[in-house]
């Protein structure tokens, strides 16, 4: 070789170098702006879906598309992943979830992709791939193709294949390691939009959550305040439906054989739902699950979610129930005061089916733990203001009768005494009419009249009317004579077995309490 063709080669030589190093200088450049713009996104589909498209035209080549491997090693195109330069976009069926079947990835579980090993063809025919092969890439139209992996960590996640529809390509070097390069930062990239939506997901849980306690805090609150069990109750399902975002949230109250009825309800619906007119207050519910077990599960303190009624296996008169007021999904939680089980704290679904999160079920139970506190105090206090009432009453009727019996004991005067005894006893007893009776002498107790009285205005008087009763000497006053007192809470369940029945009828007598005098027998009527 002279030393001229030394030279020229030596020329040569350094000039393809020079080529290659600028290749290698401009692919790189390349390569750090798909980059900052695939860093740009933290949306999966956003990032994926940039990078094929700077991959496609950066490299002019005719369509890039990714490849995403499922749990048994199948996969799919995912249309959204890729781009295609025109004609080759029109190929609808390289589309989005196109499936592709590969026997061979899936028998060796990614191939040679496992070891991260690019691979590229620069023309299908010449390539010594099987005929199933070829009849799927001419299917698609493929010629020519270099596929990169994608690793997400250690993992396998799928596959950067850009494909040459046209004419076979015969791929540079540089080309492939830009491919595999592009794919290993496109995996980092994936890897770091998945953390971040998971943070993003974290965080929307741990605001919900907050959001949680701070309502059930308010929930807490709000019920704790008031002794009113309606306000209680509806204060509750309002809280409860608006935090969870349901359609309608109620409370159902058992019954002493198990039976029960809503006893309040709140809804955040449509009309359409909202019209729904048996769903209401003191709305009776037959489940004769529940009487037949006493409560069911629900005496466990068991939760119970259902997400579409139609998948839960119910029996066809269960769902026909839920059907008659249009329920498609419910949480129920048990409500206990005390140690008995109460109720129910239900939430519903009308319009659709409904994924119930296990800490939306979890918030209903928290809800329905404070509901019953709330309901135990306030029956609690119900009580003790029923005997401070009852204290007050009793000290109030002794103080009165304190002063009947100063005010008869000053008196010598008949009239008066029995006028003041009539008006003191009506004031104390809150009663419609309070009247003194005297039988006629030597009549056997068959006859008589009302001898004093006080009686609201709206009623007639029953003074200085004669009372004729041929019965009442032998079936009622022996009774009286031995000290009985009859009292009777509601007249029409007693019927004709009462005394001086017309008396009753015509002066419009509902209730009575009737006491025996020594002398007379006195009459305190409602």
């Amino acid at each position: 070789m002279t030393t001229n063709d030394y030279e020229t080669s030596h020329r040569l030589e350094l000039q393809e170098c020079q080529q290659q190093l600028q290749i290698a200088v401009q692919s790189q450049k390349i390569l750090a702006r798909i980059l900052a713009k695939v860093r740009a996104f933290v949306n999966l589909d956003s990032l994926c879906s940039s990078s094929s498209q700077e991959i496609c035209r950066q490299l002019k080549i005719e369509r890039v598309a990714i490849y995403r491997f499922n749990a048994d090693w199948s996969g799919s195109f995912i249309n959204r992943y890729g781009f295609a330069e025109s004609p080759w976009n029109t190929l609808t069926a390289f589309g989005q979830d196109l499936v592709w079947a590969d026997s061979h990835l899936q028998e060796t579980q990614g191939g040679r992709y496992r070891q991260n090993d690019p691979f590229a063809v620069a023309d299908v025919y010449a390539a010594g791939h099987a005929r199933c092969h070829i009849e799927v890439l001419e299917q698609f139209q493929i010629r020519a193709y270099a596929i990169a992996p994608i690793f997400i960590g250690p993992k396998l996640w799928g596959l950067l294949a850009a494909y040459q529809h046209s004419v076979p390509r015969q791929w540079h070097t540089h080309e492939v390691e830009f491919v595999a390069q592009a794919a290993s930062h496109l995996g980092i990239a994936i890897q770091q939009a998945k953390i971040m939506e998971q943070t993003k997901q974290r965080t929307a849980e741990l605001q919900d959550a907050i959001a949680r306690q701070r309502t059930l805090t308010e929930v807490v609150g709000n019920i704790r305040s008031s002794l009113n069990i309606d306000l209680i109750l509806k204060t509750t399902c309002q809280e409860v439906c608006k935090m969870l975002r349901v359609e309608r949230v109620g409370v159902y109250r058992f019954n002493p054989d198990w039976s029960g009825e809503f006893v309040s309800n709140f809804g955040m619906v449509e009309a359409q739902w909202d019209s729904i007119n048996p769903f209401g207050k003191n709305l009776v519910w037959e489940d004769t699950h529940l009487q037949e077990t006493k409560g069911g599960r629900y005496r466990n303190n068991e939760h119970f979610a259902v997400n579409d009624i139609y998948q839960a296996g119910h029996s066809r008169c269960h769902l026909d129930i839920l059907e008659q007021f249009k329920i498609r999904a419910y949480a129920l939680t048990p409500i206990f005061v005390g140690r008995n089980l109460w109720g129910l704290l239900a939430a519903y679904q009308h319009s659709a089916p409904l994924q119930w999160d296990s800490v939306e079920v979890e918030f209903l139970g928290q809800v329905a733990s404070q509901l019953g506190v709330a309901l135990q105090s306030s029956e609690m206090m119900t009580q003790i203001q029923s005997r401070a009432d009852q204290m007050r009453q009793s000290a109030e009727q002794r103080r009165i009768l304190f002063d009947l019996v100063v005010k008869i004991r000053e008196s010598l005067h008949l009239e008066t005494i029995l006028k003041t005894t009539v008006q003191e006893i009506r004031r104390s007893l809150c009663a419609d009419r309070v009247g003194i009776f005297r039988f006629d002498p030597n009549v056997g107790f068959c006859s008589g009249e009302f001898i004093a009285e006080d009686v609201l205005p709206k009623f007639d008087s029953t003074l200085a009317v004669k009372v004729q009763d041929y019965c009442f000497g032998d079936h009622y006053a022996p009774q009286y004579s031995q000290g009985q007192v009859q009292v009777i809470s509601d007249v029409n369940s007693v019927g004709s077995k009462v005394p001086h029945l017309d008396v009753i009828e015509r002066f419009q007598i509902k209730a009575q309490i009737v006491v025996p005098l020594l002398a007379c027998l006195r009459c305190t009527h409602k």
